[in-house]
Parts: C-alpha cells; structure tokens; sequence
C-alpha cells in the first residue's frame, strides 16, 4: 500500500516542512507553504495537464489525502475554465527524514513524516471518456465531504501505526 521512504521528488517543489507542526494533527484542505507543510501543492505539466500532489501528516488517513488530491484537481479545473478532468492512478509514498538530517534555525532538530498522494491529472472542455470527471461538480462534492469528515481516533492510531512501519520507527 506504502512505497518504500523517499527524501526526494520529481513533483512540485515543496517548503521545507517546520518540525513544530504536530504529528497528530490531521492534515486539511489548504496550500503547502512555508509555515503549513501539510496540505496540497500543484505543478502545471503541459498546456491541459498538471500533477496534484497532497502531503500529510502521519495522522491523516490516506483516503482523506485522496479526497485533498482530487478537490484540489477539479478546483484546478473550475480556476482554469476546464469544463472536465482525468486524474491518473494514485502513486503513494513517505517521506522519513531523521531529526540528525535536519537542522533547525534554533540548533534543534526534528524529524519529519508525512504521507504523499499524488496524481497526474489531463483537463478537456468536454467528457472525453467516461473517467472523464465534471470539475465543478466534483469540486463542489469534495470540497463538502472534506469539510465534514471527522477522522476518528481510531483512523488517527492506524494511520500513525502505518507511518511508523512504513518509516521503521
């Protein structure tokens, strides 16, 4: 389900992460930046296409990353006049950094981990294919979904003990 721990993509630049965030915090539907490590970052890829990519934090369920993915793909859509879009499958990884590989300002370190979901998405003006989804439509449905959810303390606990295999500590 995991890939193996990566330090590296070829995706969208991201900030570096601030070690102060809390680990068990669940990630929301927001831009990564240099204050929020968490939420979404997006790379346009050619003239129709861009890759979407939602990094979280240990305690947020993969799923909900999806859902982050897929909302911000189809907002992308709504913002740039693209009346459909086709994501491509899911690619799911870690990144495990050690607080030894990250020095912080104050001489302290941390350690980082996140999940990473992330998609490459194709836009069209018109439904294509039938995986060919409304952007408006599917925006307004995930963008609601993702400001309901309640992630339960048992999501939290299995989505740190995914983390904590997955980065072997």
């Amino acid at each position: 389900m995991l890939a193996a721990c990566s330090g590296t993509s070829d995706g969208p630049s991201l900030p570096a992460a601030n070690p102060l965030v809390g680990l068990a915090t669940v990630t929301g539907y927001q831009k990564i930046n240099a204050l929020q490590p968490t939420g979404f970052a997006e790379q346009q890829t050619g003239p129709d296409a861009w890759r979407v990519l939602a990094r979280g934090s240990p305690a947020t369920p993969l799923e909900r990353l999806e859902k982050i993915v897929l909302a911000r793909a189809a907002e992308i859509g709504v913002e740039t006049k693209h009346a459909f879009f086709k994501p491509g499958p899911f690619t799911r990884s870690t990144s495990c950094k050690d607080a030894r590989d990250l020095p912080h300002k104050s001489g302290r370190t941390a350690a980082e981990r996140f999940f990473v979901v992330e998609i490459e998405i194709v836009y069209a003006p018109r439904q294509l294919d039938p995986a060919f989804l409304p952007s408006a439509a599917t925006f307004a449905r995930l963008s609601a979904e993702i400001a309901g959810d309640q992630v339960g303390a048992d999501a939290k606990a299995a989505s740190l003990a995914a983390m904590q295999s997955a980065c072997g500590k």
